[in-house]
């Protein structure tokens, strides 16, 4: 069987707070799957009732929040 292909878009907005604090300090938002899809990653192999059915799927929108220190 052949899986759907998998697309996934993500996005960074980074801030860096050198002007402000003359510290190498920056802050930053990842949004992981911007689009959201939910594409099926695997499928039961096993003949019977298993086979053909979506076991597992790509994860949801998420959001990541992160602070570097560059010394």
């Amino acid at each position: 069987m052949r899986l759907p292909d998998q697309q996934t878009l993500n996005a960074q907005l980074a801030f860096n707070f050198m002007p402000l604090f003359h510290k190498n300090v920056e802050a930053f938002v990842d949004v992981l799957n911007v689009l959201g899809l939910r594409t099926i990653n695997a499928v039961g192999e096993i003949d019977g009732q298993d086979f053909g059915v979506p076991r597992g799927r790509e994860g949801p929108l998420r959001f990541r929040l992160g602070v570097r220190y560059k010394y």
